[in-house]
């Protein structure tokens, strides 16, 4: 969770985010706060189910922390580097849900 949230305090607008960037980093602002809570409550929940038994006899820990590692920096990536990417898919669900954006 300090991952993802180092991602949202550094996607804040006017921290690094500036310019052509800051438009979109409010985006990743609220989908790292969204995702922060829904990675430890879905954690939590797979702890207290027959799952976590069959997650300890499949997966190594090792290969474990290093999926949620890799998963980590993959997101760090796309969220500071390319946050048009999390406007786009915000925009392609509000058309494709019928809304819409911008000044119409």
């Amino acid at each position: 969770m300090a991952g993802i949230f180092t991602v949202h305090g550094l996607s804040t607008p006017g921290v690094l985010q500036r310019g052509a960037l800051e438009a979109d980093a409010g985006l990743v602002v609220g989908v790292s706060g969204q995702l922060a809570l829904w990675s430890a409550a879905v954690l939590f929940a797979i702890r207290y189910s027959p799952l976590a038994d069959v997650l300890a006899r499949r997966v190594s820990a090792r290969a474990l922390t290093a999926g949620v590692a890799v998963a980590l920096l993959l997101y760090a990536v796309v969220g500071l580097a390319m946050p048009s990417a999390f406007g786009f898919l915000a925009r392609l669900m509000l058309v494709t849900s019928g809304g819409s954006y911008g000044d119409t």
